[in-house]
């Protein structure tokens, strides 16, 4: 979905100088009053609403988040089920954010300032995997050795993995809306 930046602040802005009006001086206060007035629940459970998401409506980048404050970096979140997405700082994730919205943003911020020679696990999403490993090795051996083998949902979160239907674990790119199923279940059913 593409917005420019014309139409994004316009929009955003008549309702956050009403919202901020009303909500006060605090800062906390702002945060919380954009955050319902955005949400569906307008009691303490509007936080569960939303999720940390990566930029993919090319909206434009923001000087100021929700609360009023200044920000460099900016950081997206999606309402689940109005599908409206605000611009926050990485502050309000860590002081107002659910505890999912705090490890998304976490492995987010990693991927954005990793500048190693080394691959995330799927896993722990730790830089743990040498770059020079197999392709097709994406847990680090902590991991592997623990068990843990199969993709987080936190990794699949901040890399648009979905669950395939059939063996319950994320491997589907959401681009890729044809498929039914991973390229694993697929192959294993595709003589039945």
């Amino acid at each position: 979905m593409q917005m420019d930046q014309k139409t994004y602040n316009k929009n955003l802005f008549s309702i956050r100088e009403k919202v901020w009006t009303n909500a006060g001086g605090k800062k906390e206060q702002r945060f919380t009053s954009m955050m319902v007035e955005f949400s569906s629940k307008k009691d303490e459970d509007y936080i569960n609403e939303w999720d940390v998401v990566n930029n993919t409506w090319d909206i434009p980048h923001q000087d100021q988040c929700i609360c009023s404050q200044e920000i460099q970096n900016n950081y997206f979140i999606r309402n689940r089920v109005n599908g409206t997405v605000l611009v926050i700082g990485s502050e309000c994730i860590n002081k107002f954010g659910s505890e999912e919205m705090k490890d998304k943003h976490k492995v987010m911020k990693k991927q954005d300032t990793y500048s190693g020679d080394r691959r995330m696990c799927v896993s722990c999403c730790k830089y743990m995997i040498s770059a020079n490993a197999e392709s097709w090795k994406n847990v680090c051996k902590s991991c592997y050795k623990n068990g843990d083998k199969i993709v987080s949902k936190t990794y699949a979160d901040t890399n648009d993995l979905i669950m395939c239907p059939s063996c319950k674990q994320y491997k589907i790119n959401k681009e890729d809306t044809w498929r039914k199923e991973c390229g694993s279940c697929w192959y294993m059913n595709k003589g039945k």
